[in-house]
C-alpha cells in the first residue's frame, strides 16, 4: 500500500516554493546587511518543540549543599544531584557549527541552558521558554528524587537571563499513575526548600500551557484486548509517537477522516487521574488553581510492532512509513488461518473504501483535547483513576487539535 504521511503536508515541506528547496547555495549571503543575516538565521529555527527530558540521580555527583551556590548570572541554584537526559531527537541544530553569527542566533534564541550533569547528554539543555514544550519525566521516585522536578523548575529559571523559567511544561507519558504522584513536589511532604516552593508558584503564576501527555496502550490502534469491544478494530485514526523534537499545530484540527474511529478509543488509563493530582499539588503548595482551560490532554500511541530492521525511536520519513506499513502487515495477518483473529471467528472488516481512507490516514504526531472531552462529572479531590477501569472513550464531541512532528528524509 503507497502511504501518504500527512507530515509530508506541513512544516518545512510547504515553507518554501520549490526552487527554493532545491537552492544549495547563495554566494552574496555574506554581503547582505547584518539585520537581514540575522532574520534569517532565525527563520530557520524551527517555530515549537516538545523536549523530552528525563531526570534521575546522578550516581557520580558529589553533593553539596543545596539551594547556596551560584551561577554565571548570579543566580542561587538548586545543586540538586540530578543529571538531565534529552530523549527527543533533531535538536542540535547546524547553525551552531555554521560560524559565530549564526551560533550567537542559535545560543539568544535558546536562551535558557540548563547544565545536564551527564557527559552523554551534552553540556546543557537548550531551550526556549516562550515556545518549547518542556516534558519532565522523573524516572526514579526515592528520597530526593522526588524533589526533583521542583529542582528542574527551579534551574529553569536561575538559567534564564529573564527569569522566566519553564513557561510551557508537560507531565505524564508512560509513567503510571503513582509514578507521577511520586514526582509532584509537596503531594508528599516533606516540605520543600524555600527557593524551590517560590519557583513552584512562580511558575503557576506564570504558565503559558500544561500538557497531560497520555500514552495510551500499546495495542489501542489494533484493538482486540478490550472486552468492551464486540469484534476486532484497527484505530487508524490515532497519531503515532516520534521522538523528534520540532513540530506543527494543523490550525483547523485534525484534518483527516476521523469521525468513524473516535466512537470507542480505548484510552487506557484515565487522563483526568494526571489532572486530579495536578491539583493536589497546588492545594498543598496553597496556590490558586491553574484556570481548568489551559490544561489540554495530549494523546499519542507507542509503536509496539516489532520487525526486523525496526527502530527504537521513528525520526525520519523512511521509518515512518516502514512502520505503518508493517503493522498493516500486523493487521492483516492476524485474519490468517490459525491466528488470533480467525481463530475467534473474524474475519477482515476492510474494504475498498477503508483501505482507501487508510492510504491517507497516517500521521506521526498528538491529539491534543480539552479536558472536557472526557467529561466533567468528577471531584478532583476525590476522583481515584487507579482503581478505574481502562476507559473506552466516546471523543466524538470535540475535534482534537493535531500536532505532527517534522520527519525529516532519511535512507530508505
Amino acid at each position: 500500500m503507497n502511504f501518504e504521511l500527512l507530515n509530508d503536508s506541513y512544516g518545512d515541506q510547504k515553507a518554501f516554493p520549490p526552487a527554493l528547496v532545491s537552492l544549495t547555495s547563495f554566494r552574496f549571503f555574506p554581503s547582505l546587511p547584518p539585520e537581514l543575516r540575522l532574520e534569517i538565521w532565525r527563520a530557520t529555527l524551527p517555530d515549537q518543540r516538545f523536549l523530552i527530558v528525563r531526570v534521575d540521580k546522578n550516581p557520580s555527583c558529589v553533593e553539596v549543599p543545596y539551594y547556596v551556590s551560584r551561577n554565571e548570572l548570579g543566580n542561587v541554584t538548586s545543586s540538586a544531584p540530578y543529571r538531565l537526559c534529552l530523549k527527543s531527537t533533531n535538536t542540535w541544530s547546524p547553525l551552531l557549527a555554521v560560524n559565530r553569527e549564526s551560533r550567537e542566533v542559535v545560543l539568544k534564541h535558546y536562551r535558557v541552558h540548563i547544565p545536564c550533569n551527564d557527559s552523554l547528554s551534552g553540556e546543557c539543555l537548550r531551550f526556549r521558554p516562550e515556545t518549547d514544550v518542556v516534558h519532565v519525566q522523573c524516572i526514579d521516585h526515592k528520597d530526593r528524587v522526588a524533589h526533583y522536578f521542583a529542582d528542574v523548575v527551579h534551574d529553569a529559571r536561575a538559567y534564564d537571563p529573564q527569569n522566566k523559567g519553564i513557561l510551557h511544561v508537560a507531565i505524564g507519558g508512560r509513567e503510571n499513575l503513582p509514578a507521577v504522584k511520586a514526582m509532584l513536589p509537596a503531594i508528599y511532604p516533606p516540605a520543600l526548600h524555600d527557593l524551590a516552593r517560590e519557583s513552584m508558584v512562580a511558575m503557576l503564576g506564570n504558565l503559558r500551557s500544561l500538557t497531560l501527555v497520555h500514552m495510551i496502550r500499546g495495542d489501542t490502534r489494533l484493538m482486540f484486548s478490550c472486552l468492551e469491544l464486540a469484534a476486532p478494530r484497527y484505530n487508524r485514526s490515532i497519531p503515532l509517537h516520534s521522538f523528534n523534537a520540532s513540530f506543527d499545530i494543523v490550525p483547523e484540527g485534525d484534518p483527516r477522516p476521523i469521525e468513524p474511529d473516535m466512537d470507542q478509543v480505548l484510552v487506557g488509563h484515565d487522563p483526568r487521574g494526571i489532572y486530579c493530582l495536578w491539583r493536589q499539588m497546588e492545594a498543598a503548595l496553597q496556590v490558586p488553581p491553574v484556570p481548568r482551560d489551559m490544561f489540554r490532554v495530549l494523546l499519542t500511541a507507542p509503536q509496539t510492532i516489532t520487525f526486523e530492521g525496526a527502530v527504537e525511536r521513528i525520526s525520519t520519513q523512511a521509518e515512518a512509513k516502514r512502520y505503518v506499513e508493517f503493522e498493516e502487515q500486523a493487521w492483516r495477518g492476524n485474519f490468517d488461518a490459525g491466528h488470533m483473529y480467525r481463530r475467534f471467528g473474524y474475519e477482515n472488516p476492510d474494504t475498498p473504501e477503508t483501505l482507501e481512507r487508510a492510504r491517507k490516514m497516517p500521521a506521526f504526531g498528538f491529539w491534543l483535547f480539552p479536558m472536557e472531552a472526557f467529561g466533567d462529572d468528577f471531584d478532583s479531590a476525590t476522583f481515584d483513576p487507579i482503581r478505574c477501569p481502562p476507559l473506552l472513550a466516546d471523543l466524538r464531541k470535540v475535534r482534537p487539535q493535531l500536532g505532527l512532528f517534522r520527519l525529516p528524509d532519511g535512507p530508505d
